[in-house]
């Protein structure tokens, strides 16, 4: 099949038409034989009484020709509705257009025969009055069931009216005549009306459809081809599905907008067009997904290669209103090497594409069995998260912070987990993934924010809790009113709580996050930016948020003792961050030579560690605040928390 499938111009001409188009309007002509039936019994039994009535053997003739035209043509549908399936080109197609429209036509001229023969060969007003109204019935039929081609509509007009008309016209008289105009602008109401059921037709096929976006066949037309695609399928004859999806799509759509999104959709289908050219059917699956059934296939390099063109194609700048932006595709491959469902098919290829961009995207990757199952346990796990989020199940776990100039703890981070009743305890780096694709993270953020600032409440003096915030919250919730609720709920002091985002929340919607910061900010809330010195590491981040507090990645003390680059590095971004009025923290603090070795800067105000207290239970944590509360640490001394190994 070609890729100008996606090619969806307005073409007057039905030669023009691609084949999804064409035949479809094709399949208009032959279905439903009721209307055929009916509109046979309509004229011939009628045409047969005229002749009984006047003995007349001509229109004996014509009503034995219209039953004998009328039986073919049945003989024809029905061939067609058992041969549908070898309809598979323009070609095919046009032959059976041309089989109906010429009995559709001979039909038309025989009743226009039999209509001359009653005004000019018998005297009797009934048999006129008969053959002319069962005519103009059955002719109104024509903006029906033949408006597919709009040509052959004028043919079967004229095989109709040009019979009447002379037959007015040489034996009648001048009220005839009159008549005869009539009824030409009548047959030109019919013309009129079939053009216009017959875009009408034409733009309902190409809906149903199209995608109206980027012209590319949507998922009814790839069902199809792979329905047929599979049908045809042998071992020397295998077809194979690239699900396609852009990497970068939603970062575009969050930054630049979604019109400067479906210029880029727009864009991607074009180069999409060029890459695979003839090889294969591309179709628009939704979103920023692309499918592209690859179908015959010799070889499994066939498939690699066009990934490996598709993948090229695809990636690059593209400059959308005068924006430029980089793009990359991930690919998920799936090869029919036997018969299969066309769902499982696809199924197939969407866990493969899957794979590819958890390993990093910009690549492709084939399916594999082993995939099956991880999509199994992911399914599982979501639905165990569902469950668990309706009983309230996730509990949170707290991670001292100590202050390196008084030696106390003033905030707590509140930790999730999730105690499953067959897994055991499961930490968030298993599940959050899951919980952030499923759009879950909200109401179990919104869980954990309200659990947090209740426990806080509990707390002795003015300790704050400290509570993740995924950027999934921030898009789909408003979070400052949540903030609100839950400190209003809790009876907790604003200036108690400090919110924990990290630079991927600041890389989506900036002036809408940076709006939800400068409010929460307004409520005496505090911001610390979680995990500095990783992902994107943008200093800008720091003056352009209202930010309160940065952490420092633990990954800066690893091997800091053996280094003096690290150490170098960490020093520039904790004093930097500090003259900048930020509260530094270093997380990520388990043995005694890192202690003394961020104690003795200035610029590091907290420090976080197993050393100094591993996440445990609120219960724990509530012991250990009062205890430290009680008897403060010396300055000498550092506290002496649980050290209860449930990280």
């Amino acid at each position: 099949m070609s890729a100008a499938l996606g090619t969806r111009r307005p073409v007057q001409e039905h030669k023009a038409l691609p084949p999804e188009i064409y035949i479809p309007l094709v399949d208009s002509l032959y279905q439903d034989g009721r209307t055929l039936l009916v509109g046979t019994i309509l004229v011939t039994g009628p045409a047969f009484i005229t002749y009984w009535k006047t003995g007349e053997i001509l229109l004996f003739c014509c009503a034995l020709a219209i039953a004998l035209v009328a039986c073919a043509r049945g003989l024809m549908m029905h061939a067609y509705i058992r041969l549908r399936s070898t309809v598979t080109s323009s070609e095919i197609a046009r032959r059976w257009e041309h089989r109906y429209v010429a009995g559709a036509t001979v039909t038309h001229a025989l009743l226009g025969m039999w209509c001359y023969v009653a005004f000019t060969q018998v005297s009797d007003p009934f048999v006129g009055l008969v053959s002319f109204s069962m005519t103009i019935i059955y002719s109104a039929g024509i903006f029906g069931r033949n408006c597919a081609n709009a040509r052959f509509v004028v043919v079967q007009i004229l095989c109709v009216w040009a019979p009447i008309t002379a037959a007015l016209l040489l034996y009648g008289n001048p009220y005839h005549w009159i008549f005869a105009g009539f009824l030409a602008l009548s047959f030109l109401g019919i013309k009129f009306i079939a053009e216009r059921l017959r875009r009408t037709l034409l733009d309902a096929v190409t809906a149903s459809r199209f995608d109206p976006l980027t012209g590319l066949a949507n998922r009814n037309v790839l069902r199809d081809h792979m329905e047929r695609a599979l049908g045809e399928w042998r071992p020397d004859n295998m077809c194979a599905v690239h699900f396609v999806d852009l990497d970068q799509f939603k970062q575009v759509n969050d930054t630049l907008g979604h019109t400067r999104g479906d210029m880029l959709l727009e864009a991607v289908a074009e180069r999409l067009k060029d890459a695979v050219r003839d090889v294969g059917v591309i179709a628009r699956f939704g979103g920023d997904e692309f499918v592209v059934l690859q179908a015959p296939i010799k070889s499994l390099d066939q498939a690699e290669a066009l990934a490996k063109r598709v993948l090229n194609a695809l990636g690059g700048t593209y400059d959308l209103d005068g924006y430029k932006v980089v793009v990359t595709a991930s690919i998920g491959i799936a090869i029919a090497k036997s018969r299969i469902d066309p769902d499982e098919f696809l199924r197939n290829a969407d866990m493969a594409l899957y794979q590819a961009k958890s390993e990093g995207r910009g690549t492709w990757r084939w399916f594999e069995a082993r995939m099956e199952v991880h999509a199994q346990a992911r399914r599982t796990l979501e639905l165990d998260l569902r469950h668990a989020l309706e009983s309230k199940a996730f509990e949170l776990y707290y991670q001292p912070l100590v202050n390196l100039k008084t030696r106390r703890i003033l905030t707590c981070e509140a930790l999730l987990r999730w105690p499953h009743r067959e897994r055991g305890m499961v930490y968030p780096a298993e599940f959050i993934p899951v919980a952030e694709e499923t759009g879950l993270i909200v109401e179990i953020g919104n869980q954990a924010l309200y659990k947090a600032c209740l426990e806080c409440q509990r707390w002795p003096g003015d300790t704050a809790v400290a509570v993740n915030l995924s950027s999934i919250q921030f898009d789909r919730s408003n979070v400052p009113a949540l903030v609100r609720a839950a400190l209003a709920a809790t009876n907790l002091p604003a200036h108690r709580l400090e919110i924990e985002i990290t630079e991927s929340t600041l890389l989506h919607d900036t002036r809408t996050t940076r709006a939800d910061l400068h409010q929460l900010a307004e409520l005496g809330v505090k911001i610390s930016l979680d995990d500095f010195g990783t992902a994107y590491s943008s200093l800008s981040y720091l003056h352009s948020f209202p930010l309160h507090k940065v952490k420092i990645d633990q990954s800066f003390l690893r091997g800091l003792g053996d280094d003096e680059r690290r150490v170098t590095l960490l020093r520039a971004m904790t004093r930097l961050s500090a003259q900048l009025g930020l509260h530094v923290v270093v997380e990520g603090v388990e043995t005694e030579e890192q202690l003394e070795l961020l104690a003795a800067e200035d610029s590091i105000d907290e420090v976080q560690g197993y050393l100094l207290g591993r996440p445990m239970p609120a219960s724990d944590v509530r012991t250990l605040l009062y205890a430290s509360y009680v008897a403060p640490a010396q300055a000498s001394s550092w506290p002496a928390p649980l050290q209860k190994d449930v990280a």
